[in-house]
């Protein structure tokens, strides 16, 4: 309250990140202090909120009267507040156990990097920008084998190394390294030819319904693949 006194007229809206209970279908449970269920019945601030969410790949519901939001509104004193204050608004983003998972932070020496380290798959670029300029110059533009794609997702699911050991066996023509993306805290695994040419990025711990497919793994293909936790990217 005596942040909003001290900005006076200006309009501020107050985002609130809350955690959700279960997976309940969507990434993030949207609560306003108007009760907006659409986008559309969202105030400009807000629906520029959701659109950048949506734009990073992330799903999106709102807080309404199912039993599965049951306690997501925001706090009657809140939108007291909200109403009573000229343009003041409240927003809560309830995020799901899935994405809060995805995104949370991973030491570079970690359980995952060290099993991959295991597996024999070396550290491979040492920043983003040496994987961009990597990706920039040698980019194959084409898709993973089937096989393989397959073998990499069980993997993701499993987080089973001798699944995975088994898997680098099975596909000697391919090079696999590993890759700490110190921007995002994410250990990834990078897939190129004999030639170098990068065909494909795999986060195992990344969001399983987030596979993107790309004609050029450039920089921002890159970008867009680390900020939204995507499971995988590959050419096409």
């Amino acid at each position: 309250q005596l942040l909003l006194r001290e900005i006076g007229d200006r309009h501020w809206l107050t985002l609130r990140m809350r955690a959700m209970k279960s997976n309940d279908g969507a990434d993030i449970a949207i609560a306003t202090d108007h009760g907006s269920t659409s986008l559309k019945t969202l105030s400009l601030e807000q629906r520029r909120v959701c659109e950048s969410l949506t734009s990073s790949g992330l799903t999106l519901d709102y807080v309404d009267g199912r039993q599965q939001f049951a306690g997501y509104r925001i706090a009657s004193r809140l939108t007291d507040i909200a109403t009573n204050t000229a343009n003041k608004e409240n927003m809560s983003l309830w995020l799901s156990p899935t994405l809060r998972k995805a995104y949370q932070k991973q030491e570079p020496q970690n359980t995952l990097d060290d099993a991959l380290r295991n597996c024999g798959l070396d550290l491979g670029f040492a920043t983003r920008t040496d994987l961009i300029a990597a990706s920039v110059t040698n980019n194959a533009s084409r898709s993973l084998p089937e096989d393989l794609r397959k073998r990499m997702l069980e993997f993701c699911e499993s987080r089973d190394i001798v699944q995975l050991y088994a898997t680098l066996e099975r596909h000697p023509s391919y090079d696999f390294k590993r890759f700490y993306d110190r921007e995002t805290g994410t250990t990834n695994i990078v897939i190129a030819d004999r030639s170098g040419n990068i065909i494909a990025l795999v986060n195992p711990r990344g969001l399983k319904d987030r596979l993107t497919a790309a004609d050029n793994i450039d920089n921002d293909r890159l970008q867009q693949f680390f900020c939204s936790r995507a499971l995988l990217l590959e050419g096409e």
